[in-house]
Order: structure tokens, then C-alpha cells, then sequence
């Protein structure tokens, strides 16, 4: 069998798109751990199934990685990244590792904020080029081909990573995990730079077939969409109002949870929302803050909610937040800037 470094490996060198059967290998074993999550980490919902709440294991340090957008590269920038720490609950460690060690070694955990696809600055060139042929009627041209490759190999890696250690690694729906374009159950169909959501949707079913793009969507289904560390509770998005633990366990039958947390523009979330969100799920930990990516930022990050709300999506660089379970945040120390 091969090994984890082997497989993330073979992902990374890939050419090209991945061929469908490897593809929905992959898509079939990381539903299959999304849906076998330990119930005293992810509540199970009222239909038994696990629910849109992950509660990390207590005493581990947390890499909040926020938007990728078709950036495999930092994905591997993550792995690589080395972390400095005593052993997670007095295990005695080297001094340093990185981050994949950590997490092969249940030492820390990987927290992805959502959007994988749709690559966003410096992409602007690309997507009008395919939307050009897009409106030609052809669907799979090569500068969509290229979209996808990078789109599908920053998937792959994350996928795999969860797959792989399913209690360390999480990955949070943001609102581009929309494969198919969907308005509905807390999905809007998504345009920026073109038709994005769209032209990812039918290069899809012309790739791959419908089947495919089903399996895929089902998989999408099943990322949580809250998570809460010993210090922090993060989203992809500032929630646009306080929301209950158990409306977000439930929330694949609350849409207006599912576009709460993904969707809220800046300025649109309700006044004290992140702070009744941490309440819900911190009420001992007065000094918690609350990260979100989806909007991006300039110079590292922006504060919300009177300091409350952390958002750290930077479209122009490698940026992680490096939370640790035993002090506050320190924002010059803890959001780091990592090497493509």
C-alpha cells in the first residue's frame, strides 16, 4: 500500500486532471470519512447523520487554512510549514516538524476554511479566455483545463489529507463547494470574473459525466459548516446572525444556517453575531476569537465585530492563523506567512 507521502505526492505531480475513476476513488473515501465522523467530535443531526458541528479534540494546536481558490500550491506550502511545540498532552517531540508529521502523529489538527475552486487574482486572463470559448459552445478548452487541473488538484490534496486522518483534518463548505450551481439549501450559483459556477459545472459533466458530478455534490453534502477549537470557533463566513448549536448540528435542514455561514458579505451580519456564536460555543473562554476567510484582505487581515472576528483570506499570499489551545491570540506571532 502506499503511503500517505506517496499519495499526496502523485496528486501534486499530476500533469493533468485526474482520470474519473481516481477521482471518485478519492471522492468515495474521504465521504466515506465524512460520514463515519467520531460523534464526540462532529454530534450526529436529528437523522442521525453526522452533523454541520465539528468540536476539536481539546489540548491541540489548530492551522486555520483559509481560501484556497485553485491554489494547490498552498496546500503543500501547509504540509511543509514547520511548527515548533512541546508534544501535544506532554509527548515529548523534536523540536520541530511539520505539519504534516503533526497531524500523521495526532499532534495537531488542519482546519480547511472552504473554497476550493475557482482561482481568483491573477486568473482574471484565463477565465476570459475560457469564457470566450464557453460562449463558442466549447465547454472543455484548454484554458478551462487548466482551471480544473489546478482547481481539482487543491481538492485532491485536501481530500486526501481527510481521508487520511480523519479526526486531525476538517474541511469546511464555503459557498464556492457548489459543483452544481445550485440555487437552493443555502447554494447560490456563483459569477465573478465570468460564469464560474456554471462553466466548472458543465465542464464537469462533460468530463466526467452526470454520475460524477453527483457523487461529488453528495461529498459537498457532508462538510460541516462550523467547527470549534479550544479557543476559537471558525466559519467560512462571519455568520449573519447568532445561530444555536443545534441549528447547526441540523443545518442540512436549515438553508439559512448553511447561507449564514458561508454566504454573509461584509457588513451584512447582524450586529453581535460572532460574539453570540462564541457564547454558544465558548461560554468560558471570554478572550476567543472568531475566524472566518471568504472576503478578502489586504496587509494580512481584518478585524470585525469589535475585534472579535478575525479574517484572514489574503489572496495574494500563503497565509495560515496558527492557533494555540493554552494563550490568546497573538496576531504578529500567530498568522504566518508561508513560502511558494
Amino acid at each position: 500500500m502506499r503511503t500517505i507521502r506517496e499519495r499526496l505526492s502523485d496528486i501534486w505531480n499530476r500533469s493533468g486532471v485526474p482520470e474519473r475513476d481516481d477521482l471518485l476513488d478519492l471522492v468515495g473515501r474521504a465521504s466515506e470519512a465524512l460520514s463515519a465522523e467520531d460523534s464526540a467530535i462532529r454530534p450526529p443531526d436529528a437523522s442521525g447523520q453526522p452533523g454541520g458541528f465539528v468540536r476539536l479534540e481539546r489540548g491541540l494546536p489548530v492551522i486555520l487554512v483559509p481560501d484556497l481558490h485553485a491554489r494547490p500550491g498552498f496546500v503543500s506550502a501547509v504540509l511543509a510549514m514547520e511548527l515548533s511545540f512541546s508534544g501535544a498532552r506532554g509527548r515529548s517531540r523534536r523540536d520541530a516538524v511539520t505539519t504534516l508529521d503533526a497531524i500523521a502523529g495526532d499532534d495537531a489538527c488542519l482546519v480547511f476554511l472552504g473554497d476550493a475552486f475557482h482561482a481568483e487574482r491573477g486568473a482574471l486572463d484565463r477565465w476570459l479566455a475560457a469564457y470566450r470559448e464557453f460562449r463558442l459552445g466549447h465547454v472543455l478548452s484548454a484554458p478551462m483545463g487548466e482551471e480544473m487541473r489546478d482547481g481539482l488538484k487543491a481538492v485532491s490534496l485536501v481530500l486526501e489529507l481527510k481521508a487520511s486522518f480523519p479526526r486531525a483534518v476538517h474541511f469546511l463548505k464555503g459557498n464556492h463547494e457548489n459543483a452544481r450551481n445550485e440555487e437552493g439549501g443555502g447554494n447560490h450559483p456563483f459569477g465573478k470574473f465570468a460564469e464560474e459556477g456554471r462553466m466548472t459545472r458543465e465542464w464537469f459533466l462533460a468530463r466526467y459525466g452526470t454520475d460524477a458530478l453527483e457523487r461529488y455534490a453528495r461529498m459537498e453534502r457532508l462538510l460541516p459548516v462550523c467547527l470549534a477549537g479550544d479557543r476559537f470557533v471558525a466559519s467560512h463566513a462571519e455568520p449573519a446572525r447568532g445561530y444555536s448549536l443545534g441549528a447547526i448540528v441540523n443545518a442540512r435542514e436549515n438553508p439559512e444556517v448553511v447561507e449564514g455561514l458561508t454566504w454573509t458579505d461584509n457588513g451584512e451580519a447582524a450586529e453581535g453575531s460572532a460574539q453570540a456564536m462564541l457564547g454558544e460555543c465558548l461560554p468560558d473562554v471570554p478572550d476567543a476569537r472568531y475566524f472566518v476567510g471568504h472576503r478578502c484582505v489586504t496587509g494580512g487581515y481584518a478585524l470585525r465585530a469589535n475585534g472579535r472576528v478575525v479574517q484572514i483570506h489574503d489572496p495574494d499570499a500563503y497565509q495560515v492563523a496558527f492557533v494555540p489551545p493554552d494563550r490568546a491570540l497573538d496576531l504578529s506571532r500567530d498568522l504566518r506567512r508561508l513560502k511558494g
